[in-house]
């Protein structure tokens, strides 16, 4: 017998085994024990990901094999996906726009002011202003392809000024060479 051990978020489950029993089986364990969906895990060993189709001792280093134990951590898909996505300007922007905007602090509580679609927000927490900082690239959208920034060649997003609309890279290529057409990240990060 050997003994797998699945570290996640500081936790540690130990799974019972059989030196040629693929990991598709012992992960099916540990996520039953763990009470969740398989799907939403991934398995590292050693830094690499793990093909769940091979057995414990087709995967484990020489030093595992002896002491017929190993580990794994575990990550969640969920949380993983969203941070990539996400990004954070240098600027106070606006929620609802992503323009540059003017905040006030009253009393534990920000109220967001003049940006230049005259949007108002009244009485934000401070704790909850850091998620509304956070901006998905999900979000950001061609407007003329409707490709989102996320999916997009390199994360490569670019703003026409002139326009005021959102282009892709392909999109930019065919879009007027005498219009002011600024990268996506410095509008975000100047």
């Amino acid at each position: 017998m050997a003994q797998v051990e699945f570290i996640f978020n500081g936790y540690t489950t130990k799974i019972q085994c059989d030196i040629n029993e693929n990991f598709i089986s012992i992960c099916n364990k540990y996520a039953s024990k763990a009470q969740t969906q398989i799907n939403n895990l991934y398995f590292l060993y050693n830094g690499n990901y793990l093909n769940q189709q091979l057995t414990f001792s087709q995967v484990a280093n020489d030093f595992d094999k002896e002491r017929k134990m190993m580990s794994l951590i575990v990550i969640e898909k969920v949380s993983t996906i969203i941070s990539d996505h996400l990004i954070i300007p240098k600027e106070i922007v606006c929620p609802l726009c992503l323009d540059n905007i003017r905040m006030k602090i009253d009393d534990y509580k920000i109220t967001f002011y003049e940006c230049k679609n005259g949007h108002y927000i009244n009485k934000i927490l401070l704790k909850e202003y850091e998620n509304m900082q956070k901006i998905d690239e999900f979000k950001i959208i061609c407007e003329k392809c409707q490709n989102n920034k996320a999916k997009s060649f390199q994360k490569q997003f670019y703003k026409c000024n002139s326009c005021k609309i959102n282009l892709c890279l392909l999109c930019k290529t065919n879009h007027n060479n005498n219009h002011n057409i600024v990268d996506y990240e410095k509008k975000l990060f100047l």
